[in-house]
């Protein structure tokens, strides 16, 4: 079963929500306290479906990727306690391009996974950049308990139970016309537990669309609805303070 959604700087508002039930959150700074993102959740649907990617701060120290100090502690603690505030049912660590292959990013990349709660119903899924090879991380991400984001029009999805697909719009692919997600359905396995997220500039009405086209319901696409306005998400706590 497939769960399409968008990616998003805040939570899903109505008219996203009567659409959807998936969204990957990527939350700005100033990072709101658990205390309110528990209070945003509970006024969620009991069946929205939540993926949280981590912030920079999160991810990377003053000294670098992956890197621990003061800082990177803080913002880890930061991650874990807003994974469990929204109830979040995946946690997405995109690591930066200058954490390259070698064997000291492994190491860091270990380290930092040791310190993450092991449950296999909300798991973590890796979406590396750089110059990662493709067989190197998804060994990687197996010997680590982790889920391997992928490139659907790129990439076949990487063996376990659960698919991660991540379509971004980046250089010359700007957009996702109907024709081109179903290009992408074709790489995600209809039989696993499967997310899609799409990044982009209209990635709600994408999503709306990939999410038919997963069900079966091409006979109510309207190519017009991609000119349509994006989601009317909820603000994600400009004025709150991290903690």
């Amino acid at each position: 079963m497939l769960l399409a959604g968008a990616s998003l700087d805040s939570l899903p508002g109505p008219k996203y929500l009567a659409a959807l039930r998936f969204a990957e959150v990527s939350l700005r700074a100033p990072l709101p306290r658990a205390a309110t993102l528990r209070q945003k959740r509970g006024q969620a649907p009991d069946n929205l479906v939540l993926a949280l990617r981590a912030p920079k701060t999160a991810m990377v120290g003053a000294k670098g990727p992956l890197r621990f100090d003061a800082e990177l502690e803080a913002g880890l603690a930061w991650l874990l306690a807003a994974r469990d505030a929204l109830a979040a049912k995946l946690v997405v660590l995109a690591t930066p391009a200058d954490l390259t292959p070698g064997a000291r990013s492994r190491e860091l990349l270990a380290a930092y996974v040791d310190k993450l709660p092991r449950d296999p119903a909300r798991p973590f899924v890796w979406a590396p950049h750089g110059a990662w090879e493709r067989d190197q991380a998804e060994r990687i991400a197996s010997d680590l308990g982790l889920v391997l984001a992928f490139d659907p029009l790129e990439e076949d999805c990487p063996e376990g139970p659960i698919a991660y697909a991540r379509l971004v719009a980046i250089g010359a692919r700007r957009s996702f016309s109907p024709a081109l997600l179903e290009d992408a359905l074709e790489s995600i396995p209809a039989h696993l537990e499967s997310y899609a997220v799409i990044e982009s500039e209209r990635a709600f009405p994408q999503a709306s669309i990939l999410q038919k086209i997963a069900a079966g319901q091409q006979a109510e696409i309207d190519p017009a609805d991609l000119d349509d306005e994006d989601e009317d998400g909820e603000e994600g706590g400009e004025d709150d303070d991290a903690s």
